[in-house]
């Protein structure tokens, strides 16, 4: 077990790391609270998948499955990384871009600008 020896902000959840709170500090990663205080969700996709376009702070809808797992319908991002897949040869159509979002519940204000912005009611 690490202890924060100075303030950051968690990488999986956003929220602040006090000073003395028990973190992970995972290579490469950054640090994240040992458990974060706010429930989050990981998602990932390849590029292309135009109905989510991700970006820090930027809220999106859920899918349907997605919310039969039990996740909300709103979720903002708070993290994002992407990762380029190399082709493996001249007919691998997996190359690209894999982007892995951390989320966690959208608040009413965001999702009010999210509708806002759709034009949803």
């Amino acid at each position: 077990m690490l202890v924060a020896k100075y303030s950051i902000n968690c990488r999986a959840c956003g929220e602040k790391i006090n000073i003395g709170d028990r973190i992970v500090k995972e290579k490469g990663l950054g640090v994240r609270h040992e458990i974060c205080p706010v429930k989050t969700y990981l998602h990932t996709c390849m590029g292309g998948h135009k109905e989510r376009i991700w970006r820090v702070g930027g809220t999106f809808t859920a899918s349907a499955a997605e919310r039969e797992r039990g996740e909300p319908e709103y979720l903002t991002v708070v993290r994002m990384f992407q990762v380029e897949i190399k082709p493996s040869g001249p007919d691998d159509k997996h190359a690209g871009w894999l982007y892995t979002a951390f989320c966690r519940e959208a608040t009413a204000e965001e999702i009010a600008d999210f509708r806002a912005r759709k034009k949803e009611p």
